[in-house]
Order: structure tokens, then C-alpha cells, then sequence
């Protein structure tokens, strides 16, 4: 990448021009601000909605939860956690659905997206008094447990698994065990469901976003503490098919956390760079601020 005043000049006017869906943009190299531009009235102080980075930060509480031993790892039976939930009619192969599964979003449960990204079957659950029993007596569309489906609800068991495995209200241990450890100001979150154990997304300003990402590109280590076990880290950033890993999606030998709209945490190992934006959680018609940073910074190939 070059990062020369240039291509940073470029690149600031192609996101003030052509995305109007950014909010910020923040580029970390080798732990230095390089980069910091707010667009459409922006603030550096604004938290806003991360949308489905939401779901990488998720993956990073499971993996404190495993690596303190309140999970044994990704092979436990997602209904170890759930042991009622089971009935007459449930899908047998649920018996067979593991973390492991719902981390890389190939636990086959009937999903579904229609166009402008209408999710009716998410929409719903909002009608039902227990989300957890309403997604576990889902039919498993894909019963082979390996084919690719993105899906809120994978990402919601694993948080509902985390929250029942360390008995504790999770913003209360992502607190403790994540936010506190490296410096990030997150606002208390609300919970959508009836029980409280689905958080709302994530608000973050993009400093804090940074942050995140840069934990990440130190393999989980900050500050003379390994906050996430690094074989956790490395193990997110394996491409299990279909560019994703660990509620991580994967770009060749580059990952990222993104949310609807084009919100994104960009972890670029190889440079030593991390690429944080906030934008408008649009549903629809929005381009990705990745895409103008390969664009002006990189080889120009989006």
C-alpha cells in the first residue's frame, strides 16, 4: 500500500465525494494514526451502531470464555447449554449442532433473505417470548453442518452461550475481560430479547474500532497482557469456506469485521495496518470504504 500524502489526499476525497455513507475513517500503522478524516459532520467523540461488527467482537468474547474455562472449545453440543430445549419436535440434527458450527455459520438453520434484505424469519422471532426456543426448533435446512449461510441467529447462540456460560451479564464481562483491558469507552448495550441474553449491536466510536482491530493484528496481546489467546486469533482468521472464518470474514491474507451500511474493522497483517470506518447502517445501497482504500492506496483493484 502507499501511504504517501498523494494517495492519503486521493483517498480522502474519494470518500468525501463518492461514499455517502461514511461517517469516518481511521488508518493505524504500526500503532500510529496515519490517517483520521470525519465526513457529513462527524465527530471523533460519536459512538454509532457497528451493525454486524457487532458479530467479530462476539467471537472474541468465546474465546475468553474458552481460554478461562468456562467453555471447553468449539466441539461442545450447542444444547449442552440449552439442555431443556429439546423436544418431540425438534430437528434431530440438532443434537449434532456444535459452536464450532455457529461461529463459521454453518450450522444449516433455516434462514432465509429476501430482496432489500428482508429477513422474515428473523422478523419473526421478534413475536416470540423466548428467542432461543424459537431458533433451536428451527428445521436445519443444510444437514451436512459444512454449507455457508450467513445468519444473525448463528451469531446470537453464540452470545447466549457465552452469557450462560460464565453466569454474568455479558456487557458486564466483555467490560472486565475486553473493553476495560484496552482502553475502549463502550456504552452499555440494550438487550433484544425477552431474557436478555442477545445483545442490540455494538456502539463504538471508530478510535475504539481501531482498537479492537489493532488487539487483533497483536494477536490478542496489549500492553503486557494476552487478552485473547493468541491461538484464538489466529485460529478466526482461517478461511473455514466461503471467506469466513471465526465471525470474521476473510480477504486473502487480510480480515475484516463488517456491519450493513459498510461499517468495518480491517486487519491488514502484512503492513501493520488497521483500516477502522464508521457509516449509515443502511440496509441497501451503500459501497464498502474498503473498496476506496485498495482503490487509491493499494493496487487499484477493489
Amino acid at each position: 500500500m502507499r501511504f504517501n500524502d498523494e494517495a492519503m489526499g486521493k483517498l480522502h476525497s474519494t470518500i468525501n465525494h463518492l461514499y455517502p455513507n461514511v461517517y469516518s475513517l481511521i488508518i493505524l500503522q504500526n500503532k500510529e494514526i496515519i490517517f483520521e478524516k470525519y465526513y457529513r459532520n462527524a465527530q471523533r467523540e460519536d459512538v454509532r451502531d457497528v451493525m454486524s461488527v457487532t458479530k467479530s467482537i462476539i467471537s472474541a468474547l468465546m474465546g475468553i470464555a474458552i481460554q478461562q474455562g468456562f467453555i471447553k472449545d468449539v466441539e461442545e453440543r450447542v444444547l449442552d447449554f440449552f439442555p431443556g430445549y429439546l423436544n418431540i419436535d425438534s430437528d434431530p440434527n440438532i443434537l449434532r449442532l456444535r459452536i464450532r458450527n455457529i461461529l463459521t455459520m454453518t450450522s444449516g438453520l433455516y434462514y432465509v433473505r429476501l430482496a432489500g434484505d428482508s429477513q422474515p424469519v428473523a422478523e419473526r422471532r421478534k413475536g416470540s417470548e423466548d428467542w432461543i426456543e424459537y431458533m433451536l426448533d428451527l428445521p436445519i435446512k443444510h444437514p451436512d453442518l459444512k454449507t455457508f449461510c450467513y445468519s444473525n441467529f448463528d451469531a446470537d447462540l453464540c452470545a447466549a452461550i457465552i452469557h450462560t456460560a460464565v453466569k454474568m451479564d455479558l456487557y458486564d464481562y466483555a467490560k472486565q475481560h475486553l473493553f476495560s483491558k484496552t482502553g475502549m469507552e463502550v456504552p452499555r448495550w440494550a438487550y433484544c430479547d425477552p431474557h436478555g441474553l442477545i445483545p442490540g449491536n455494538i456502539c463504538l466510536t471508530t478510535r475504539d474500532m481501531a482498537k479492537f482491530g489493532q488487539l487483533y493484528l497483536q494477536n490478542g496481546y496489549w500492553d503486557g497482557e494476552q487478552v485473547i489467546d493468541e491461538q484464538w486469533v489466529v485460529r478466526s482468521r482461517k478461511n473455514y469456506g466461503n471467506n469466513y472464518g471465526y465471525l470474521w470474514w476473510i480477504d486473502g491474507d487480510t480480515y475484516f469485521a463488517s456491519g450493513a451500511g459498510g461499517s468495518l474493522i480491517w486487519v491488514i497483517p502484512k503492513e501493520g495496518v488497521v483500516v477502522a470506518s464508521q457509516c449509515k447502517g443502511l440496509k441497501t445501497n451503500w459501497r464498502s470504504p474498503m473498496k476506496a482504500v485498495k482503490e487509491t492506496l493499494g493496487d487499484g483493484k477493489a
